[in-house]
């Protein structure tokens, strides 16, 4: 009923586009694949959808609902922003990047996230020298048996 639901969809896919792979899949979880990576199958109680992504990070749930629609309209979606994505690859506009950052030149950064941007340098600098001087405190905790001596001996 979803690839009904998704056919005119499904039909203003170039042909040429080769990042999509139409495909049910047969077995004793069926699921929709709408390309390598993601799928809709039937969650346990059969009856409800779930689309799913593999990622490095693991399957997440991109949707889930007993709606039919609800998940058409989610695959659609998805379905448009590869789409879009393949299309500012071509172009050569970068891609995976929030909206808002793309409008700003290089050349115009404010003076606060440079500054922000400092600080988070220092900050990391900070914490690296806080666990070496923790570090130390243990190490001369634990041989304090055979530092003991050597301090006595340039000490007097």
């Amino acid at each position: 009923m979803l690839v009904a639901e998704l056919e005119p969809v499904l039909a203003d896919v170039p042909d040429d586009l080769d990042w999509f792979d139409f495909a049910l899949s047969n077995g004793e979880k069926p699921r929709f694949w709408i390309d390598a990576v993601a799928h809709v199958s039937l969650g346990r109680d059969k009856r409800t959808l779930r689309f799913l992504k593999d990622t490095r990070a693991g399957r997440i749930v991109l949707a889930e609902s007993a709606d039919i629609s609800a998940i058409a309209k989610v695959v659609t979606r998805y379905i448009a922003d590869r789409m879009v994505e393949r299309q500012r690859l071509i172009h050569g506009e970068p891609v995976g990047v929030k909206q808002g950052s793309l409008k700003k030149d290089s050349a115009q950064v404010s003076s606060t996230e440079f500054r922000r941007s400092r600080m988070s340098v220092t900050a990391a600098f900070g914490l690296v020298l806080c666990g070496l001087i923790i570090g130390l405190l243990m190490a001369t905790g634990l041989f304090w048996d055979r530092v003991e001596p050597v301090l006595r001996y340039y000490l007097g």
